[in-house]
């Protein structure tokens, strides 16, 4: 069996790196599975390539000669070519975007001149997994063309939406996605419909029984089962994997002295790949710790952008920066009493998987996905309501339920659910039911 995935970005966030993770799987299983990415392959992912290589060689192909750059420039100056129709409505929505007020969730749209089709990889596979395909990727009209079996995997609301990758309190995904809250102020606040028109449009010729929707967490599969986009498409759900191998029960006090942490004081571990998006929830974070008592406790933090820990009350804070050694990254898990994760809204969280594998217990708003992963009182707290006080109650709660948090316990039930080879297993079981169907 031959699988191609498919995956936008090669940036560390939470559905690059559950994708990749999963492409890894596969190698180490023996399993024939190659990775193609709009841009650079990043660093130790090995059969991944580059899509744009083989566009620029197109694009080459194209104008090498004197007769083919005048017919290009004449046909691109006419509008008639199908980069300058990109270009003008590439404009369009960057206009659209730059008007929206900073710190709302990301917004992107699909269409693309890429043609993944005629990618040679793509007549290689049996199989094409989508991932997160957003971004200019994987245009709505590969979904005409594609032949073979799909597999896509959600990490967001984004391929049924008309742009926005976590809707909130917004269910227009369901009818039109017209008058689009997030666009609002802008210069069309519309053309979310006009997107989500596209996608429709696309997807209306894809057999049912020749793809599977996957949804790492319940929340999203019954937001996709829900939407007008997939509500005819079989669902799956099949949680992120994560290799045991690495996020793993460690000692504690060997893992807070290798960070140079006191262990005389409860670590609460905060970990995100950004902090400047609403949605993490960091500003609850930092007033929920202005109401702890500061002598009691260490923020550890560990993200790509340093956050502002100005406001913490004057509490100990270790700032560990972007972790790019996942054992190290393990450290931190381990050396934490608690991981406490502050978002609003959220699919899966590799980083609640990784500390639940760690045996760390986890204090969480109760959306999205996480109550799929934490129960209340057993590996974590759930906290009431979305506010900073409910937040800090919990943390401050921790030391009532902390001789119940067993480690070893909370590690081994996270391994059972969540460990990478029963993410391939699943998979694989769709995959065949797909290629025999």
């Amino acid at each position: 069996m031959n699988i191609l995935i498919l995956n936008s970005n090669n940036k560390a966030g939470g559905a690059s790196k559950a994708c990749y993770r999963l492409h890894m799987s596969y190698r180490k299983a023996g399993i024939d599975s190659t990775l193609l990415i709009k841009d650079v392959p990043p660093a130790g992912i090995t059969h991944a390539y580059n899509y744009w290589d083989f566009q620029a060689q197109k694009h080459k192909e194209e104008t090498n000669s004197i007769p083919k750059k005048i017919l290009y420039k004449l046909l691109y100056q006419s509008g008639l070519h199908k980069d300058a129709r990109f270009d003008k409505e590439l404009k369009y929505q960057e206009q659209i975007l730059s008007l929206r007020p900073p710190g709302l969730e990301v917004f992107t749209f699909s269409n693309s001149v890429n043609d993944i089709t005629e990618h040679p990889l793509y007549a290689e596979a049996d199989i094409i997994h989508l991932h997160f395909v957003a971004a200019h990727y994987v245009d709505y009209s590969f979904f005409k063309k594609a032949k073979k079996p799909i597999v896509w995997t959600l990490h967001d609301m984004n391929p049924f939406t008309g742009g926005c990758h976590y809707a909130g309190n917004c269910e227009r995904y369901k009818m039109d996605c017209h008058n689009c809250p997030q666009l609002a102020g802008t210069i069309n606040d519309d053309y979310s419909h006009t997107e989500l028109q596209k996608k429709l449009d696309g997807y209306q010729e894809l057999n049912k029984s020749k793809i599977a929707i996957v949804s790492p967490s319940t929340w999203l599969m019954k937001s996709s089962k829900s939407s007008r986009a997939f509500q005819r498409f079989d669902h799956h759900l099949v949680p992120y994997g994560i290799d045991s191998s690495i996020y793993k029960l460690r000692d504690k006090a060997a893992a807070k002295k290798s960070l140079g942490l006191a262990g005389n004081k409860k670590v609460i571990l905060f970990v995100a790949y950004l902090v400047d998006n609403i949605r993490k929830g960091y500003s609850l974070l930092t007033e929920a710790i202005k109401l702890i008592n500061k002598d009691e406790y260490v923020v550890c933090t560990v993200g790509a952008k340093t956050p502002d820990t100005s406001a913490f009350n004057d509490m100990e804070v270790l700032q560990l920066g972007y972790i790019e050694d996942e054992q190290l990254l393990s450290t931190a898990y381990n050396a934490a009493d608690m991981f406490v994760i502050p978002s609003l809204a959220d699919n899966l969280p590799n980083t609640v998987l990784e500390s639940l594998m760690c045996g760390t217990p986890v204090i969480a708003f109760p959306v999205g996905g996480i109550p799929d992963m934490v129960q209340d009182g057993e590996n974590g707290l759930l906290c009431k309501d979305l506010t900073a006080s409910s937040l800090a109650a919990s943390i401050m709660q921790f030391k009532e339920y902390e001789h119940s948090f067993i480690p070893e316990k909370i590690s081994s039930e996270a391994c059972k659910k969540y460990d990478e080879k029963v993410q391939v297993n699943a998979y694989l079981k769709i995959y065949n039911s797909l290629l025999n169907g």
